[in-house]
């Protein structure tokens, strides 16, 4: 029994592992081909060097979440979990898509193509690490042994709300005080930040729910479809449409 998990365990880190090593190869060409992509999240640091380190965390974080409270790295048949993150993600995106006619977001929101092949699969598993594993697997660390164990149960369901906010509100507070994550600042108008606001924490909601109802795979595949159809694609199309 124990050899059988130690097996699981060392498959589901060699996927994370094969999917860390596309996101450093992709982090490489972009530096070689667009050197000042990711200046302004990273500033003067080096790119690879960044997101090698965050790969490397992420795999620490993750081994804690599957080991102690069981969420897998990637199911041994993952099909059913990315064929929803992947329903979801384009639901999220002709809905996003719909409203950016009726509240026009600004123009220079995204990073634009082709930079954007590289750029948003790098911040996808970027995003994934640094506002959901981190601060769950610290949440779940600090939370349940101070926490009776009759009531331990609905601290995952919790945790998974509270860790869904973080990144709605740091992009608000980004918004709000004229450093907004993309686009110019104070180009956004109060419907465009409460609409922003309230689909980006329904995304990241429904990402956690897929971690803990599937797998880590199965969040990233949501967010990757996400991004390839409303940064990528559409933000390469509205330029045209809206503009």
């Amino acid at each position: 029994m124990l050899t059988a998990r130690i097996s699981r365990g060392a498959s589901q880190f060699i996927t994370y592992a094969g999917l860390s090593g596309v996101i450093v190869g992709l982090t490489i060409a972009a530096r070689r081909a667009y050197p000042l992509l990711f200046q302004r999240f990273i500033g003067g640091a080096d790119p690879v060097i960044a997101v090698t380190g965050i790969c490397a965390v992420g795999a620490v974080l993750l081994f804690v979440l599957w080991r102690r409270d069981g969420f897998d790295v990637v199911r041994s048949q993952p099909a059913p979990g990315l064929l929803r993150a992947a329903g979801l993600a384009s639901l999220f995106g002709l809905v996003v898509i719909a409203v950016d006619f009726a509240i026009v977001h600004p123009a220079d929101m995204n990073v634009p193509f082709p930079q954007s092949l590289l750029f948003y699969p790098v911040m996808a598993l970027m995003v994934e690490i640094l506002f959901h594993a981190l601060p769950l697997a610290l949440l779940l660390t600090i939370a349940m042994p101070l926490v009776p164990s009759n009531l331990r149960p609905v601290i995952v369901p919790i945790g998974l709300v509270i860790v869904a906010s973080l990144e709605p509100s740091y992009q608000l507070a980004a918004a709000l005080t004229g450093a907004p994550v993309a686009g110019a600042p104070y180009t956004y108008t109060s419907a465009t930040l409460a609409f922003d606001s309230a689909q980006v924490f329904a995304i990241n909601l429904s990402q956690l729910w897929l971690f803990r109802r599937y797998d880590f795979m199965s969040m990233c595949a949501m967010r990757l479809v996400y991004y390839a159809i409303w940064h990528i694609a559409w933000g390469h199309a509205r330029l045209s449409v809206l503009f």
